[in-house]
Order: structure tokens, then C-alpha cells, then sequence
């Protein structure tokens, strides 16, 4: 068995990943660094979607926008935090949703499909 680096972060395009990568309803592998958040593709293309902030894991929620939390950012709030006491952010790329339910709406006792889109 044999590991294959796959990208080499150089502080230009990000450094430090400490958390997961998840893979999005578009086939493509989505991370965060100390400082970016990007997408890389099943073939190694690296794409900074975002720089500037100190993310932590991404979830994908299911009508296709990203989720996170970071552990600085925003306005002072609280004056125990040392400056930042961190936010929660989305990030949409424009990926679709990747559940539907049919009907859209109905009432309480009302059967729903959930369906994957293609």
C-alpha cells in the first residue's frame, strides 16, 4: 500500500489543516487551513475559495451551502474574549441541493418523499 501526496500547502494557498475534509454533492473534496477555505478535485486541483479566515471543519448542509465555525473573527462582544470570541458563517458556491421532498409543504400528518436529485 503506498500513500500518494496529493498537495502541498506552502503558506501562499493556506497552512495548518487540522480538520477533515468533506466531499460535497459535486464530487469535489472541501477543507479548511489556518487562513483559507477551499475545494480540491478527485484529480488534485486546488481551488482557494476563500481567504482570510480561520475556519474550522465544514458541514454541508442540504440544499448545498456550507457551514462552519471559526475560533477569531467579528466584533468584540464580550469583553473575556481577548478581541474575538469567533463566529459561525456559510459560504455558498453554488452548488445545488442534493435532497428534495415532494410535496414541498403539507400538513402534519401529510407523507413526504425525499428524493436525490440527479
Amino acid at each position: 500500500m503506498r500513500v500518494r501526496l496529493i498537495h502541498r500547502f506552502d503558506y501562499t494557498d493556506g497552512a495548518n489543516p487540522e480538520a477533515a475534509l468533506i466531499q460535497a454533492n459535486d464530487g469535489n473534496f472541501y477543507g479548511t487551513t489556518s487562513g483559507t477555505i477551499f475545494k480540491i478535485t478527485p484529480t488534485a486541483t486546488l481551488t482557494t475559495l476563500h481567504i482570510g479566515v480561520d475556519a474550522n471543519a465544514l458541514v454541508q448542509d442540504t440544499n448545498g451551502t456550507f457551514y462552519g465555525t471559526t475560533l477569531h473573527g467579528g466584533r468584540i462582544v464580550y469583553r473575556y474574549c481577548g478581541g474575538s470570541c469567533g463566529t459561525i458563517f456559510n459560504l455558498s458556491v453554488g452548488l445545488g441541493p442534493f435532497v428534495k421532498t415532494e410535496p414541498a409543504s403539507g400538513n402534519g400528518a401529510a407523507a413526504v418523499n425525499i428524493l436525490e436529485p440527479h
